[in-house]
């Protein structure tokens, strides 16, 4: 290929030299390569409902604590992948390196990094590439099965809300040891909702009471 070729054809050739690093990264990283040993990678939230589905079913999904990883090009977790091609033995190293405010960000904090915990072969080292998939990327969403529990909770409460006093939610965790993966599943049963057949109310105001009665008759 010839260098005036490629100066013709510009956007074409970055283009396939941008898929072919997407490719490459795909390819080397997996979803699951910086999940701790015993750890799960939530995949998926489920939601069965085993009765007549409501219309404010869809923002339950809100009340859960635990979210996966979100999905980009491809459908595939793209901010994850990136995060799991910055080096794993920087990780500590550069989850403590951001907590400084940008200005301090440089070489010698770097290095003081490096020689805190013991490696001293990496000082002088800028890290760049390593820096950049970690500010790019998002760490792995880890199952917390306590969440799980507190998330069920929530969205029982905001169905007492709705008025369905007697809503059950119920979840059940899918674990694959072997591809440290997870998914929950949340069973919700509405059960009939709560109706208020009749309520009273005193209001001393006269006038106040009288302009109370005639809004509620409009609305009866």
């Amino acid at each position: 290929m010839s260098c005036k070729h490629f100066k013709n054809s510009p956007q074409k050739y970055y283009k396939i030299i941008s898929f072919a690093t997407f490719v490459a990264l795909v390819s080397a990283c997996s979803t699951t390569k910086k999940v701790p040993d015993g750890e799960y990678l939530l995949t998926k939230n489920n939601f069965e409902f085993e009765d007549k589905k409501q219309f404010f079913d869809d923002e339950l999904e809100d009340y859960v604590q635990q979210k996966p990883n979100k999905k980009q090009l491809l459908f595939m977790p793209l901010s994850l992948l990136l995060y799991n091609a910055a080096n794993p033995k920087y990780d500590t190293i550069l989850n403590e390196y951001m907590t400084y405010p940008s200005e301090m960000r440089n070489q010698k904090l770097r290095d003081s990094l490096f020689i805190k915990y013991n490696m001293q072969s990496s000082v002088g080292k800028s890290l760049f590439m390593d820096r950049l998939y970690h500010n790019w990327g998002t760490p792995p969403v880890i199952l917390d099965q306590t969440r799980t529990e507190k998330s069920a909770q929530s969205i029982e409460k905001r169905m007492t809300y709705r008025g369905f006093w007697d809503a059950e939610v119920k979840y059940a965790h899918k674990l694959d040891s072997t591809a440290k993966k997870a998914s929950v599943k949340y069973s919700i049963t509405h059960n009939t909702p709560t109706n208020i057949k009749e309520y009273y109310y005193h209001i001393p105001d006269l006038e106040l009471k009288d302009f109370i009665s005639k809004k509620c008759m409009k609305v009866w």
